[in-house]
């Protein structure tokens, strides 16, 4: 992300808010539209290789599967809020919260799974893996051992494990009728 300097940046946001500001009727709509698709290749171009790298840091079990589509849609969403994007601060660290809360939204909608629930099976694979590190084969993971790693309550680890085999039997459901 260093094609532009700060206020070039600013700049592009400037008018790329001017743009979806601007009241157009038909005679110059297509003027305004070539305006708004120069600026936004401008700003994927700029933005593209950060949010790929964001992705594949924070969210590496989801970097191969509907990757494309997942970063496509958080692209979107940042070049709807890169109009308010005023310079006070890096652009990486105006872009981390959006991109992070993007992507979370998109794994959120294609797992079929609350906010919560993807934290809590998240917690219980990381888990799971440092249990296995120290030894432990997956079978002789125990709820109490999740339980005491994570800080959550055996139950809700048991909920957790029901609802992704719930999901999981509804998908394999879907694919065989």
């Amino acid at each position: 992300m260093n094609n532009y300097s700060k206020d070039e940046l600013v700049f592009l946001a400037s008018l790329r808010n001017f743009i979806d500001s601007y009241t157009v009727n038909d005679s110059n709509n297509q003027l305004v539209n070539k305006y708004k698709e120069s600026v936004n290749a401008e700003l994927i171009g700029e933005i593209d290789n950060y949010v790929d790298f964001i992705i594949r840091k924070k969210f590496p079990s989801y970097a191969n599967q509907d990757y494309n589509d997942i970063k496509n849609e958080v692209i979107a969403e940042i070049l709807k809020v890169f109009p308010k994007y005023n310079g006070a601060a890096s652009l990486s660290t105006y872009l981390n919260p959006y991109i992070l809360a993007g992507v979370t939204k998109e794994i959120c909608f294609r797992t079929n799974r609350t906010l919560q629930q993807n934290r809590n099976i998240i917690k219980i694979e990381r888990a799971k893996i440092e249990l296995m590190k120290e030894g432990y084969k997956e079978e002789e993971i125990t709820y109490q051992m999740l339980s005491d790693l994570t800080g959550m309550s055996v139950d809700s680890i048991i909920a957790s494990y029901r609802f992704e085999i719930r999901i999981s039997l509804e998908k394999n459901k879907k694919l065989f009728t």
